[in-house]
């Protein structure tokens, strides 16, 4: 795998590296190293918590959030089952949002938080396609299967994986260098976005 998919890449640096740091984040005005084991792991979780789900190969996933580990984490495990990771400007509109979401097909979205959510919330008669919302760091109770905390749906899937690991191996195995790994929706300056597509081998 590690030659034919980008996650593979990654995953060959996370066995060499372990508990080395592979990112920081800064918590209560300190940096905090985030290994290289850390955020696999979080992917696993991720990825088995979107395969049950039933995300499957060539599905979009959309991310609405300004980078951080948990968009590392998020966007890995899904460009891992072979899915496709649709990013949305943290500063787009409900609007802009609603186009992106629909014209992708997304059943899932993964959100930072509650006031990125917002723009969901507004819009949600809006998208007919979206099952399934993820928040990073809810400030409020959040109900599964519609709505989910991101360590609800960690722990959703961990619990998938305790018997199933073996099928996310084989998703991941099947991922190749062919596969579309991303949608680039552009700014829309001139008429609506155009969704790039690139691969793994891109």
């Amino acid at each position: 795998m590690e030659n034919s998919n980008l996650y593979g890449v990654f995953l060959s640096k996370a066995e060499q590296h372990g508990d080395r740091p592979f990112l920081r984040r800064k918590e209560g005005g300190a940096w905090q190293d985030v290994s290289w084991r850390e955020v696999a792991r979080m992917a696993d979780c991720i990825a088995a918590g979107l395969l049950r789900l039933g995300v499957k190969k060539g599905d979009a996933v959309c991310i609405l959030s300004e980078n951080c580990v948990e968009w590392i984490a998020a966007d890995l495990a899904i460009i891992s089952i072979g899915a496709v990771t649709t990013a949305i400007y943290a500063s787009n509109t409900p609007e802009e949002c609603a186009y992106i979401i629909n014209h992708s097909e997304a059943r899932v979205l993964i959100a930072e938080d509650c006031d990125q959510y917002g723009k969901i919330r507004k819009i949600r008669k809006e998208l007919p396609a979206l099952e399934h919302v993820v928040i990073f760091s809810p400030t409020g109770a959040v109900e599964p299967p519609a709505l989910w905390s991101l360590r609800q749906f960690m722990n959703y899937g961990e619990e998938w994986l305790a018997g199933e690991k073996a099928e996310l191996d084989e998703r991941r195995a099947c991922v190749s260098r062919e596969d579309l790994l991303t949608y680039i929706y552009t700014s829309g300056t001139t008429g609506p976005p155009k969704g790039v597509m690139l691969t793994h081998g891109n």
